[in-house]
């Protein structure tokens, strides 16, 4: 669940969806809380047995190595080498044990959360939306130039289609005009009036990105996002998708559950429910 919640937070911020993210991520914690208290735990119980191990060989040595010095088997300076040694065989083992359950209990999925600033009053643009304009607009980063001074104009109506060679700035530019990406140079206008970087149509833009983002839940909770379904839209919203005349592969229809990740699902079905998603919170832009 952490894992998807930090994984999808691109979503959940385009979807306006931040104190749903709050809500769940204290739900995913506790959880985890819960999770790392009983990996200590078992820890402390690992380290007691090392512990127990080590002292009854250490015993068993002394005693041994009594034996063989009073039997003339061994010199007295070896036997003192050897069980100045042990001690830090042991700490190497205990050390080893405790560094594979810190790195099984840590999960740095942070990255996504410090691309969004989400303190930073956002203003939203609520009005209908004619024209996306760019002038001028160069975006970078890590010294790597996307794009220099590219000016266009996207009109209300009409479907675009952005190609090119893979690193050219497709998806980068689909970010901005989503809101996701907010330092770039030059200008954005919109109906024909320029915005700062601190007004966004999130309001009236729906956002899918390559590698769709599904959550810990069902098919239906993925769609409307944990709000109350409207039947009304529902049958629609299949319809669009695609997902009407798939509904029958998932063996729970919309009560389908799915995995972390959608590990259950192929690449198309995910894509689909991420379109269902799009439509259903009926927005005027779809970016995809």
């Amino acid at each position: 669940k952490l894992n998807d919640l930090l994984q999808g937070f691109s979503v959940l911020y385009c979807f306006k969806k931040i104190p749903l993210f709050e809500y769940k991520m204290h739900d995913a914690s506790t959880y985890y809380e819960q999770k790392n208290y009983d990996n200590t735990l078992a820890q402390i119980r690992v380290n007691a047995l090392l512990l127990s191990v080590n002292i009854i060989f250490q015993s068993a040595f002394l005693i041994i190595a009594i034996w063989c010095v009073l039997h003339n088997f061994m010199k007295a300076s070896a036997i003192i080498g050897i069980y100045s040694f042990l001690p830090k065989v042991f700490d190497g083992i205990t050390d080893t044990v405790q560094l594979k359950n810190a790195m099984i209990s840590t999960k740095p999925y942070f990255d996504q959360m410090e691309a969004h600033d989400v303190m930073k009053p956002i203003h939203l643009i609520d009005e209908s939306i004619n024209t996306i304009e760019f002038k001028d607009v160069s975006y970078a980063y890590d010294q790597k130039q996307v794009f220099v001074h590219m000016n266009y104009q996207f009109l209300k109506g009409k479907k675009y289609a952005v190609v090119g060679k893979s690193g050219c700035g497709k998806s980068t530019l689909l970010k901005i005009i989503a809101g996701l990406l907010s330092d770039y140079s030059g200008a954005i206008v919109i109906n024909g009036r320029q915005v700062d970087h601190n007004i966004s149509i999130l309001s009236q833009i729906a956002y899918i990105d390559q590698q769709p983002i599904l959550f810990d839940g069902t098919v239906l909770e993925n769609i409307c996002l944990w709000n109350s379904p409207d039947q009304n839209l529902i049958p629609s919203v299949l319809e669009d998708s695609g997902l009407k005349d798939n509904n029958h592969i998932f063996s729970d229809g919309l009560d389908t559950m799915i995995c972390e990740g959608g590990k259950n699902l192929s690449g198309s079905q995910k894509q689909r429910i991420a379109i269902a998603r799009a439509l259903y919170a009926k927005k005027a832009i779809l970016v995809h």
